[in-house]
């Protein structure tokens, strides 16, 4: 019997090769509406591309962006094979390029002095004597302010001869260009030193010398993680890992950044990045009770600080600053450190996950919540006066922190990322449409907009930015949390808003609390919110004749936030 696939998987073409998927293209990501072509680059060809990943930009058509995938895909592995071949044994590292040149200039040299042709050279001979001290001290200087426009034609000589492979601007390139100036102090230093009759100098620099040996450790691989190595994978580190499985997981830019940050706080504490199968329960344990003493936004308040140094250096201070909650320790860290092991040992690398079940017991004691809405008080301030004063024209900063109260959107994850296209009627109610939310699958939801909103000229804002040809509501808000960060660190301290856990995310706090108090279904509450599914299962209420959209917005309508004179802004 022909093998028929079933009809929720369709064909998928790459490259010519037919295969059949859940409707996902591989190497196939899209990023705020528009379509990209991405492979992972590997780790040992990092170093020579200076990137973790290569993109293709494939256009905002998802039609267009799956037509142009197999060429961009082709020309993305090509990228990688010129790399590959960098990396191969017939290419030169940044040291044996140094080493090379280094060799060829005191060859050279000698040739110049007792060569043949020595005796003919004599004036050339007498004339480098004079001029070699200058030029020792023009080398030197160039060497410590890093200049290579000196040493860039070497190097572009060097690659013409077919010595050396190297694209001219890639990272190995310049690598190879800070190696070849540092051989060339060397190579001065050593003819000024002959200059005086002194044959016996060697190179001083570490690019020219070969390493010491390495003494096998008295603790092998054998023995700490022999029994659970897996597979060819068992003896990366988890930094090595992680882009495999993002790859696999496709999470959103958003987590992926909080899982590479899980990662290096990890490594860390561990002070050299371990082998994934060396990581045991007991470093994982290790790690929760670092964390425990780990300040909060550390490497902001200790930069360039590691995790124990951080630590360290808190634990000195006279008032030390305040610790990592336990409920971050828990939801964050730990979670996105225990869900790739947890990806290690589904995908055999190694034979379990060390931090199953590793979590911080908080017990049942009561726990002050980290964020509180905002008082009728605050609302007066936050929505009063200069900013909100009668006839001030709206920009970014009015309509984000309005949304912010008026829908319960989360900042970067939701706001940040709402399309113009995503803000329409739908039976009859204008909604928004938080698709490009990244939290979780509850938090892609439909919110109507609240009448006040409506009132104070939203229609017209959308409508002048698409006349403006943008695309997205707050084409303001980049770089990344530039809303937010305004308005927590500048803003609500100008209106005296400076009470404790008084945050931009309090907005979100302050609907939550309001729909409650207006006597809203904990059911429509939880929609509104993202805390209950949109799904076909939950689109309709307990009666089954009120529509979900239609009860939506009938119940966020109730909402009118005291303290607040709406009629009084932009009349």
């Amino acid at each position: 019997m022909a093998f028929r696939p079933c009809r929720r998987y369709k064909p998928r073409y790459k490259l010519g090769v037919r295969a059949w998927t859940m409707g996902r293209e591989k190497y196939l990501i899209e990023r705020d509406g528009r379509y990209f072509a991405r492979i992972v680059v590997p780790a040992e060809l990092r170093r020579i591309l200076g990137k973790t990943e290569l993109r293709q930009k494939l256009g905002p058509d998802r039609k267009v962006a799956l037509k142009k995938l197999p060429r961009a895909v082709a020309d993305l592995q090509d990228q990688l094979d010129a790399a590959r071949l960098q990396a191969s044994e017939k290419a030169q590292t940044p040291e044996t390029v140094a080493r090379l040149y280094y060799e060829r200039e005191l060859a050279r040299d000698e040739q110049l002095r007792f060569g043949p042709l020595a005796e003919d050279s004599i004036v050339e001979q007498l004339l480098g004597r004079a001029i070699r001290p200058a030029l020792l001290d023009k080398v030197r200087r160039e060497a410590g302010g890093g200049s290579l426009a000196a040493v860039e034609p070497i190097l572009d000589a060097m690659i013409e001869a077919g010595d050396v492979v190297a694209a001219r601007g890639t990272p190995i390139y310049l690598e190879m260009a800070k190696a070849i100036l540092r051989a060339r102090t060397e190579a001065v230093t050593r003819q000024v030193e002959r200059d005086g009759a002194d044959f016996s100098g060697k190179p001083t620099d570490p690019i020219l010398i070969d390493p010491a040996p390495v003494v096998p450790t008295t603790r092998p691989l054998s023995v700490l993680g022999g029994a659970r190595v897996l597979s060819e994978h068992s003896t990366k580190t988890l930094s090595d890992l992680l882009p495999m499985f993002q790859e696999e997981r496709r999470v959103a830019d958003a987590t992926a950044d909080e899982y590479r940050v899980a990662v290096r706080m990890a490594e860390e504490h561990f002070g050299t990045p371990k082998p994934i199968c060396e990581i045991t329960r007991q470093d994982i344990l290790a790690y929760k009770r670092a964390l425990l003493r780990l300040p909060n936004r550390y490497t902001m308040r200790f930069p360039g600080m590691t995790v124990p140094e951080a630590i360290e250096a808190n634990q000195k201070r006279a008032t030390p600053y305040p610790t990592l909650s336990p409920a971050t320790i828990r939801d964050k860290w730990l979670a996105h450190l225990r869900s790739v092991l947890g990806w290690c040992a589904d995908n055999g690398i190694i034979p379990d996950n060390p931090a199953a079940g590793v979590k911080v017991d908080e017990g049942n004691a009561f726990r002050e919540p980290s964020r509180y809405p905002f008082t009728p008080g605050e609302l007066a301030k936050i929505f009063g006066p200069p900013l909100f004063a009668p006839e001030v024209p709206f920009d970014t900063r009015h309509w984000a922190l309005l949304l912010a109260l008026f829908t319960g959107a989360r900042s970067s994850s939701e706001l940040a990322r709402l399309r113009l296209d995503e803000i329409y009627t739908e039976q009859g109610v204008l909604v928004f449409h938080l698709a490009g939310a990244s939290k979780n699958v509850r938090s892609k939801r439909i919110v109507p907009v609240h009448d006040e909103l409506i009132r104070l000229g939203l229609r017209e804002y959308v409508q002048m930015l698409r006349d403006k040809h943008e695309t997205l509501l707050f084409p303001d808000w980049k770089p990344k949390d530039k809303i937010n960060d305004w308005f927590n660190r500048t803003y609500r301290h100008q209106q005296g808003v400076t009470g404790k856990g008084k945050v931009f995310h309090s907005f979100r706090h302050t609907l939550k609390t309001a729909l409650a108090r207006a006597g809203v279904a904990k059911e429509l509450n939880d929609l509104i919110t993202g805390h209950a599914d949109q799904t076909v299962s939950g689109t309709y209420i307990h009666d089954q004749a009120t529509n979900m959209i239609v009860a939506m917005a009938a119940a966020l309508n109730k909402v009118t936030f005291d303290g607040v004179d709406w009629r009084a802004i932009r009349l």
